[in-house]
């Protein structure tokens, strides 16, 4: 899926991946795959450049959900420690306390933040 740089991206993408997963009857992980799309798609808008890309996919016999997205910017995101009263920097930790799996690869023209959730069934 194509997203823009724009706020109204965040909630298009938690759409598209519970569209995706509930037809492939895959409830049980659309709460958590929902909520981590859009800590990563609102990072590429915050600190990315567009367009977006972001892709879903099922690997090893469907037993683990692969989300992916794609900008443009500049930078490796790492997961940091935020101090209390912050407003803002806790995406990332939040993809590190709830995916499975999770890393960042550099690309030609940005880079690639993704994350895995196993079935929990």
């Amino acid at each position: 899926m194509d997203l823009a740089a724009s706020p109204q991206s965040a909630r298009a993408a938690r759409t598209f991946v519970a569209e995706v997963l509930s037809g492939w009857d895959d409830h049980q992980r659309v709460e958590a795959a929902a909520l981590l799309v859009s800590e990563l798609v609102t990072n590429a808008i915050v600190h990315g450049d567009g367009p977006i890309q972001l892709s879903v996919d099922r690997t090893q016999h469907h037993a683990v959900l692969r989300v992916e997205v794609v900008d443009h910017g500049a930078g490796v995101p790492a997961a940091q420690v935020v101090p209390a009263d912050a407003l803002s920097g806790r995406g990332l930790a939040i993809v590190d306390a709830v995916a499975d799996r999770w890393g960042v690869q550099p690309t030609s023209t940005g880079k690639r933040v993704w994350f895995e959730l196993s079935d929990v069934s």
